[in-house]
Order: structure tokens, then sequence, then C-alpha cells
């Protein structure tokens, strides 16, 4: 990170925005990193209204907001947020989902070697890191629509000594070829969407995935999986977060969604895993392989944290 966890900050620390001359000295110094990765953004390119007519996540200005003197400050302010409403459960650099979901893949399917992997609505990218560390000889790609939040991506990555390729793009008419990833994922981006754009993701994740390639996302369990308090706690927290598509996109059949992509239902997969950072890569990898149920902490921060994820192969 380039925040410091918010447990080792005094509780008297000012707002972020009086930190601005010290965060753009670290991102100054983090853009001098030679780690090999980059940042391309596309000025031209049109930012969709699910980010730009509501303060998502009550974030103020969304993660697009543009900030002249800091043009990074959307990101920062997204890091800064994820730091206080996760209370420290994702590790310390915020990536056990990215961490949880590639080790997942890497211990479960360990013939499965992606040479390019695309993270679609990365944010700042802190899981997007984590697939290149658990795929260090693959290419991996992290693509938004928000400028701001890429710029910051693309700070923190190389302040960690990661080599990400940080693109702005829409996931719902992605820039590149077809057949041209093993892997695309996301994590917790869907039930931002519309199910017309989510449907559009599902296709064009379809289209750049090579033969064999797998198609990830993770996300919050389908109403119909969880138990009625259980699913009304999570339709509650998202009504009152700012998150208008969150309940349509939870009481779809994701069998159906995958389907009309292309990808045949054979190939579907569906699990749930324990967080990746509060275990031992041999306690993970035995976890794998013990089948988990959904339950009242899948997708909720509590203790026990579940990580749901489905996807399909090509």
């Amino acid at each position: 990170m380039l925040l410091p966890p918010l447990r080792d900050r005094r509780e008297d620390v000012p707002p972020l925005a009086e930190h601005r001359e010290e965060l753009a000295a670290r991102i100054d110094d983090a853009g001098a990193a030679a780690t090999g990765g980059s940042l391309t953004l596309h000025p031209e390119l049109e930012i969709p209204r699910n980010v730009t007519a509501i303060d998502v996540h009550l974030t103020p200005g969304s993660y697009h907001r543009e900030d002249p003197q800091a043009p990074w400050m959307a990101g920062a302010l997204y890091d800064h947020g994820f730091n206080v409403f996760s209370f420290g459960m994702m590790g310390d650099n915020h990536d056990d989902i990215g961490q949880s979901m590639s080790n997942y893949i890497r211990q479960r399917y360990p013939d499965f070697k992606p040479r390019d992997i695309l993270d679609v609505g990365c944010t700042i990218g802190h899981n997007t890191c984590a697939w290149k560390q658990t795929f260090p000889e693959a290419r991996v790609v992290g693509t938004d629509v928000a400028p701001a939040s890429l710029r910051y991506a693309h700070a923190r990555a190389q302040a960690q000594g990661v080599a990400v390729d940080f693109e702005q793009a829409n996931a719902t008419d992605l820039p590149y070829e077809d057949n041209s990833f093993d892997v695309v994922f996301s994590s917790m981006f869907l039930h931002e969407l519309s199910l017309k754009d989510i449907r559009k993701v599902f296709a064009e994740a379809h289209r750049v995935l090579r033969p064999g390639g797998l198609m990830l996302h993770m996300e919050l369990p389908p109403n119909q999986e969880m138990a009625p308090y259980d699913a009304f706690y999570l339709d509650w927290d998202s009504y009152y977060n700012n998150e208008p598509f969150y309940k349509a996109f939870r009481d779809q059949d994701i069998t159906a969604l995958r389907e009309e992509a292309g990808f045949s239902r054979d190939k579907h997969i569906q699990f749930i895993t324990p967080q990746y950072c509060l275990l031992s890569d041999a306690e993970y990898a035995q976890a794998v392989n013990e089948e988990q149920g959904f339950s009242e902490t899948t997708g909720r921060f509590a203790d026990g944290i579940q990580w749901f994820g489905f996807g399909a192969w090509k």
C-alpha cells in the first residue's frame, strides 16, 4: 500500500487531502521504479453512467473524480476507505480476494499455466497484483474506466515491485483481440453493473479468452443460495451503500448468464474458499480439496469470511 495500515496511524491524523504532498512524493518515487509495469489511459473513453451518476459506495466523487492537484486522489480515497471498511481483515495489501481466487485455481488446477491474465473493473489493482504474484511468469493486465483509480493502481503496483500493465478500458467493449487471454477475472464488479452490461461483460470474456481459458468472477452469493435473513442482510447493505444493481444481479440465474455468453454448462465451475491470507500455503491446499458450503459469512465481512467464485472454462 501507499497508505499505512489504519492500525498504525494515530486517531488525530488529519483528512486524506492534507496528506496530498506526502502522497505525491511517494507516488513520484514509485513512478521512478523500474518494475516493468505500465499505465495506458484513453481520454476519449466515455465513463459510463453507473460510475458517474452516483457516488458508488457513498464515496465522494465516486472512483473517477479528477483532482487537478492530485490526479490519483480518487484511488487513494478508495484505498483508505477500503482499509476502514475491511477492519484489517483483507491482509496487509488488501488483496486477500485476489490471493484466494488465484491460489484456488493454482492449487485446484495445477496443470493450468496461464500466460496472459486480465482483471476487469480492477479499480486500484489490489487483486490484480495478487494474480501476478501467484503466476509470476504471466503477463497481467488490469482495466478500469476510471483514470484516477488507474493512476493510483499503477503507482501502488510500482511501490510493491509488481509488474502489472494497467489500461483504461470498459469491460463491456474490450480493446483486445479475440483469443488473447487465458484468464478473465473480476472481483466484486458484476453487482455494480446493469444486467444488460453483465451480459456484455460475459460475452466479451468469452471472445477474448483462448480455447481452454477461464472466466472467473468473485462475487456475492446468489440470493437463492442464502438463508432468508442472510439474503436480506446483503440486500439491505447494498441499498444503503449506493449500489442500485446489487440485488438484481443476486437474483439472477448465473448458470443461464454463462450459457447465454457461449460457455457450455459442462465447463462451468463454482466454489467457496476460505481466506488465503489466514492460512499457510499447505493449509490452503488442504482446504481447496474440502468442499465448502454457503453460510452466513459467505461474502460478508465477519469472522470466518468465505469467498464465492464462479465462472467457466472456454
